[in-house]
């Protein structure tokens, strides 16, 4: 992953690159210890980069972000990436084995980047029942593996938890893609359970509320009708994106206004690729 080694070696000292090229050099043992030396020797401060460089990454390995990437992380990346790719899944499993969290974060934001997905799904799985949101987001959020990688289950879980602890779903990428009628089901009866219970829905479930052949009209209508204005503004957005009369019918009767600001544009979903700006 040249680029990044670019974008780290443009940013440290002559000391600090002088030991990044020994650390790429290392073999073994020497090279995992490298990676635990990592926020000593480069640094934890964010990684800076051009709209150009996001544009290099994603020709390389699409969907992969720059955004939010720290040094430290960014090298412990390329201590993995640039292994032989027979020797990539075997590295990873082996430093996940004794990481702390922040190890852990990078080895999850690198297995895009590795040669054998289905070695190291397990360590994507591991972070996403992880209980440290930090571990969960590394891998729930701007990383493309779970989108390739998980089967039906494992993403509608991961979707759902993100709700659970608070993860904002549009930093998901595939999103929108993979909503499907299994996780529209387990969305309304989370919704159905927080009302129940007489608390408030996220906004951002009911972007999950629609898939092929599968319209919760009345939920989605108790949710454009919600005092949370972002609650309603997401619920609206669903109907108006729903193939179905009945749905564009309810949301021009319920809500003209918003009705008429997401068809001139001024109401639209944020996107994942809004975060791809840079740094500097």
């Amino acid at each position: 992953m040249q680029v990044l080694r670019e974008l780290l070696e443009a940013h440290l000292a002559d000391s600090a690159r002088a030991w990044l090229v020994e650390a790429l050099r290392a073999e073994g043992p020497e090279r995992e210890r490298a990676f635990a030396l990592a926020p000593r020797r480069v640094g934890t401060q964010a990684l800076a980069w051009r709209a150009e460089d996001q544009l290099r990454v994603d020709s390389i390995v699409p969907g992969l972000r720059l955004y939010g990437l720290s040094c430290d992380q960014a090298l412990r990346m390329l201590l993995l990436a640039t292994l032989p790719e027979e020797a990539q899944a075997p590295a990873a499993l082996r430093l996940w084995a004794g990481a702390e969290n922040e190890e852990a974060v990078a080895i999850v934001r690198a297995l895009p980047l590795l040669a054998d997905a289905a070695a190291v799904e397990p360590l994507a799985r591991q972070a996403l029942r992880s209980n440290v949101v930090p571990l969960f987001a590394a891998a729930a959020q701007h990383n493309p593996f779970p989108e390739r990688h998980f089967e039906g289950a494992a993403w509608n879980q991961m979707v759902l938890k993100a709700l659970f602890v608070g993860c904002e779903l549009w930093r998901i990428q595939g999103l929108d893609r993979r909503r499907n009628a299994a996780l529209v089901a387990m969305v309304v009866d989370y919704a159905q359970e927080r009302w129940a219970a007489g608390r408030a829905v996220p906004a951002e479930l009911w972007r999950c509320a629609l898939a092929q052949g599968e319209l919760p009209l009345a939920a989605l209508e108790r949710g454009l009708a919600s005092d949370d204005a972002h609650e309603a503004d997401h619920a609206a957005l669903a109907l108006a994106e729903a193939d179905d009369p009945a749905a564009q019918d309810l949301l021009a009767a319920r809500d003209p206004a918003r009705a008429a600001a997401i068809a001139a544009g001024t109401l639209a979903w944020r996107q994942e690729e809004e975060v791809c700006r840079p740094c500097v």
